[in-house]
């Protein structure tokens, strides 16, 4: 009796072990795209709609290159209706899109937007640079871009017509876009003058474009000079002057091109003096020197062109002059300095004087201008000791020696 007890309650046992325990499942709930179109134009109304009745646990996220958004629907007799947001459907190429409810999604596609081909298109034109050099080697480049009323590029190998004016000369050239421009290069002419461009695609057409051809690199060219005698007074100007500077075309540089004059003197001293073009002539000034000398004059355009050059030669304008001592020897009088015709030098004439002492040490130097023909130095006495000094005196590159006492 107690064995069969036992096996009862064995048995009862593994019957309790071998039950399955039944976990119920929420049924799948059914979604059916209800919308067949996936291709639109920009700008027309497009609606998503599906066959579902959970329309408070849907949502739709669209995404395209305008970026992100989550759209609730409208439902109505089982049906969620997804109007797309107006700025996806204006915005041309791929607009993805994805169905979720209760966080899970349910379907995903796309949409195709096309650009809107109509009556209200535009076309964006760009030209650049908008000054060129004539002769061929430089161009302007015309860009156009074609777009829809939505600002979206056309598509590929749609027309486009360029137009270029230049003096009696009109061109049109076809072009098609590629990767939603049209593009060409516009050479300069041989000469100056204004090239006038604009763009068409169908009945738009862009507003009128401009680019300036200017001269190009100039040639070498020759300069002349004019002056009113040919002394070295240190008080008149003379000028330099270029003939009409040209490109290799012929066309005259533009107005404003520096022109530099450089000036070299039997000593070898440089000077420069430049000035800037006017109607392809250049002109700069320079005073005469303050004694005989000879000039040779090049003009130069940087990096661009040279002239011939020019020897010029000036003659003394002060023949001589006197060296004259005061009674006491404390002052030292030059002059009266005369000029070609016998007149007083105009003020200012330089005039060096270099000191040295008994032993031919050098003592100092002194410089002074002319004031009314004569020049003046003073050896005071506080600070000019007694002794014998030798003075060497240069003015209008004459140069003379005297000795003084200083008592």
């Amino acid at each position: 009796m107690k064995a069969f007890r036992t096996i009862i309650i064995v048995f009862a046992l593994l019957q309790a072990c071998t039950e399955t325990t039944t976990v119920s499942r929420k049924p799948e709930v059914p979604v059916r795209l209800l919308t067949e179109q996936h291709h639109y134009k920009a700008g027309d109304s497009v609606e998503l709609q599906f066959e579902s009745d959970l329309g408070t646990a849907a949502f739709l996220v669209v995404r395209n290159g305008i970026g992100t958004s989550i759209l609730t629907p409208e439902a109505k007799n089982d049906t969620l209706r997804f109007r797309i947001p107006d700025p996806y459907v204006q915005k041309a190429g791929p607009c993805q899109w994805e169905l979720f409810i209760r966080q899970n999604s349910k379907a995903s596609g796309t949409l195709y937007i096309r650009p809107a081909i109509g009556k209200k298109l535009r076309i964006e034109t760009y030209l650049g640079p908008r000054s060129i050099s004539a002769g061929g080697d430089d161009y302007s480049m015309l860009v156009s871009v074609p777009v829809d009323r939505y600002d979206n590029p056309l598509p590929d190998s749609t027309l486009v017509v360029a137009k270029k004016q230049f003096k009696e000369k009109y061109i049109e050239k076809v072009l098609r876009t590629q990767h939603m421009v049209a593009w060409t290069t516009l050479s300069s002419p041989s000469q100056t003058g204004r090239l006038l461009i604009s763009a068409a695609c169908g009945d738009v057409i862009s507003k009128e474009l401009t680019s300036k051809v200017y001269a190009a690199k100039p040639v070498d060219f020759q300069i002349a000079y004019e002056r009113n005698h040919g002394f070295a007074d240190g008080n008149q100007v003379i000028t330099f002057r270029t003939d009409r500077v040209h490109d290799a075309f012929g066309n005259t540089i533009g107005d404003g091109t520096l022109v530099a004059f450089e000036v070299i003197d039997e000593a070898g001293h440089r000077l420069q003096t430049t000035g800037t073009s006017l109607n392809g002539i250049a002109q700069a000034r320079l005073l005469h020197p303050m004694q005989r000398t000879h000039w040779k004059i090049t003009a130069y355009i940087a990096g661009a062109a040279k002239s011939n050059t020019l020897k010029v030669e000036f003659e003394s304008a002060v023949l001589d002059y006197q060296v004259l001592f005061s009674n006491d020897s404390r002052t030292l009088t030059i002059g009266p300095l005369k000029s070609f015709m016998g007149q007083l030098v105009p003020d200012g004439m330089p005039i060096k004087l270099t000191i040295t002492n008994d032993k031919g040490d050098l003592v100092k130097h002194l410089r002074t201008t002319s004031r009314n023909g004569l020049g003046i130095f003073d050896f005071s006495a506080g600070f000019w000791s007694e002794g014998t000094y030798q003075l060497q005196v240069e003015t209008a590159g004459i140069r003379k020696v005297k000795t003084i006492d200083l008592p």
